[in-house]
């Protein structure tokens, strides 16, 4: 079965997307009856993801418009086709063109919804006639994957069959999860990580408003802030403004540092406005940190509190700088949450165990497409 993933890997720039493809593709050890190909070929099970120059940006474009503009005459040397989009605006109309011409060379295909934009999704309720013809191209996929329950709704309730919608996890690396997960947790001092983009909606003023507040009570707990994003300047010079002290910005983290942070962090903050499931907690979670976040996108649909962390409906810094602090005392509720992190990303969430699932739907889908 020689599967088409769209995407160009030789171009691979970090992200979600590039994550889940990167460890889905090297996962891929149960079912070698499966091949997985990209827009220039057979996928290198260990391509490089790259961070770009503007001139390599403007490369990397012009070769995806290239393959954009040609995909309908390639795609009938392939069986199935997998598209990993996100619901926006771009997104969602690049992979439904690769959706119709799929249909029309009669190639199955299926689709993984990775991000969810909910003004995007406001927008497209406005636009009847749009999302009638997005539904209707949907609904000639095989199997949609989505990361929460709330996005398999909202498809149904948009026309999309019920049958058709299955529920699915981001997932961790098999090799990122440690052989065993350190409990040298020091009672009154927090290590508190932040690892994502550095966006206002992913809530890093709030954590850090959350962190000072949390100080003020144990002033030898720290945080560290890893990751770029937008906000990052703007942040900086908040910190500096409010006189806010024991706060890192460690910058990009890749594979190899992002362990270390883990490894020596007891709590991973992620105060999100909204999220489709985001991978940097799962991995926090193969670590044994405990989890303070919100009740947005698939976080629900898997976060026990109280048991994983805790899940805050609030943006309001003093509901999580209470939660630090009750961290800060109790050791013997940060080791049981460690157990009980890493034992579920281990169980649920590692790549060779999702992967499986997803392939076991695509090959289902083949074969029936083929009886």
């Amino acid at each position: 079965m020689k599967v088409y993933l769209p995407v160009l890997t030789k171009y691979a720039r970090h992200g979600g997307v590039t994550q889940f493809i990167s460890n889905f593709i090297t996962s891929n050890t149960k079912n070698n009856s499966v091949h997985f190909y990209d827009h220039s070929g057979p996928i290198d099970e260990k391509f490089i993801v790259n961070t770009f120059g503007t001139w390599r940006s403007v490369k990397r474009k012009s070769i995806l418009a290239y393959y954009f503009l040609t995909f309908s005459k390639r795609v009938t040397k392939f069986d199935h086709v997998f598209l990993n989009p996100s619901l926006g605006h771009n997104s969602l109309k690049r992979e439904i063109k690769y959706a119709k011409d799929c249909i029309s060379s009669s190639i199955p295909f299926s689709v993984f919804f990775h991000g969810w934009d909910l003004d995007y999704a406001k927008k497209l309720e406005t636009n009847k006639n749009l999302l009638k013809e997005y539904i209707a191209v949907l609904n000639h996929a095989h199997v949609i994957f989505v990361l929460a329950s709330t996005f398999k709704k909202q498809l149904i309730a948009w026309g999309v069959s019920k049958d058709l919608v299955l529920l699915e996890k981001s997932m961790v690396n098999d090799d990122f999860l440690p052989t065993l997960i350190s409990q040298n947790s020091v009672k009154n001092h927090l290590k508190l990580l932040y690892l994502s983009r550095i966006g206002k909606t992913k809530g890093i003023f709030e954590a850090i408003d959350a962190f000072s507040l949390h100080q003020g009570v144990y002033p030898k707990s720290v945080f560290t802030v890893a990751g770029t994003g937008p906000e990052l300047s703007s942040v900086k010079e908040y910190v500096v403004n409010q006189g806010y002290s024991n706060i890192d910005f460690f910058g990009f983290a890749d594979e190899k540092q992002k362990k270390g942070l883990m490894s020596s962090h007891d709590v991973f903050i992620l105060p999100s406005y909204t999220e489709g499931m985001p991978i940097s907690i799962f991995e926090a979670m193969a670590f044994g940190l405990t989890i303070i976040t919100r009740p947005v996108g698939g976080i629900p649909d898997y976060f026990k509190n109280n048991e994983m962390g805790f899940l805050i409906e609030s943006l309001d810094p003093k509901d999580y700088s209470e939660k630090l602090n009750f961290i800060a005392e109790d050791i013997t509720f940060r080791n049981k949450v460690a157990l009980t992190n890493r034992n579920y990303v281990e169980s649920n969430v590692i790549s060779s165990v999702v992967t499986e699932n997803i392939l076991n739907k695509l090959i289902k889908g083949y074969a029936n497409a083929n009886n």
